[in-house]
């Protein structure tokens, strides 16, 4: 404006040359206040041990209360599943909810043990127990007709959409997790060009440069895996008629590499889904 090219003009120098022009500051105070209340909401939740305190339905199971809290607090430590919690938190202020997959991991790898004096490394199991994994928001597929912090209870379905390694398939197919994984890499064929990626990287301004997407490299594929609550005898997977969850996971191509029952005694799919604004 005129006010701001008067200015300009006043502060010509002595050879009538204009000064740089101004610089602009972008200060991100949304960040920043959405970044403080994650840090206040992981230190309430997360700056105790252990973090999922339990209480005993009866004087007797004090001690087995305290046995499984531990147990938990173990598992948490050892999967590094603060860092999970504190995406979904992160997520849910962000996106306005926040997601995580759940699971059952046996990790195998070399263990040391101890024979006479001497230290001895060989094959065994390395850790046991529950791992979260934090879910896309972008690559979250619930049963749209309930709400989402209730999806794990009252939905039929929830999907999830991940990028995955071919020697990552071929080692869970070892493990006896996954089969046919040969004719689903080959069924997959490469990356087409309209797989875009996560719009995660656009919100944080990192959709390209020297980030690759999955589709830039070769080797891996989208993999969905979920939860179905079918009936097996109708879907001819068993003579049950009752309703029960099915633990699905297949590939672009249409190639399923698992389906079995679900079989955790908690009857809900193996998801955790928070909403700050759901109520």
């Amino acid at each position: 404006d005129q006010d701001y090219e008067r200015l300009m003009e006043n502060l010509r120098d002595n050879k009538g040359i204009l000064p740089p022009e101004p610089i602009q500051v972008v200060v991100p105070y949304t960040y920043a206040t959405v970044h403080a209340a994650a840090t206040y909401i992981s230190t309430v939740l997360l700056g105790k041990k252990p973090v999922f305190g339990l209480a005993a339905a009866r004087g007797t199971e004090v001690d087995s209360a305290r046995y499984m809290e531990q147990v938990l607090q173990y598992n948490l430590d050892e999967s590094q599943g603060q860092e999970m919690l504190w995406q979904q938190i992160w997520d849910g202020l962000s996106y306005s909810f926040g997601a995580q997959r759940i699971s059952w991991e046996d990790t195998y790898g070399p263990v040391m043990r101890m024979q006479g004096m001497q230290r001895k490394f060989e094959d065994g199991l390395m850790y046991s127990g529950n791992r979260l994994t934090a879910v896309d928001p972008y690559n979250l597929f619930p049963d749209p007709r309930v709400p989402l912090h209730q999806c794990n209870k009252r939905g039929d379905f929830i999907f999830t959409r991940m990028e995955l390694s071919k020697l990552a398939l071929y080692d869970m197919e070892k493990s006896e997790t996954l089969k046919w994984v040969e004719e689903a890499c080959k069924n997959s064929g490469r990356p087409r060009e309209d797989d875009k990626p996560s719009q995660r990287r656009v919100r944080i301004g990192q959709s390209g440069g020297l980030l690759l997407t999955p589709a830039d490299v070769t080797g891996f594929m989208a993999v969905y895996e979920g939860t179905v609550r079918l009936c097996p005898k109708e879907w001819k997977l068993g003579d049950k008629d009752t309703s029960e969850l099915w633990k699905f996971t297949w590939t672009k191509g249409g190639q399923i590499m698992q389906a079995e029952p679900l079989g955790m005694l908690h009857g809900m799919h193996p998801y955790s889904i928070q909403e700050p604004n759901s109520l």
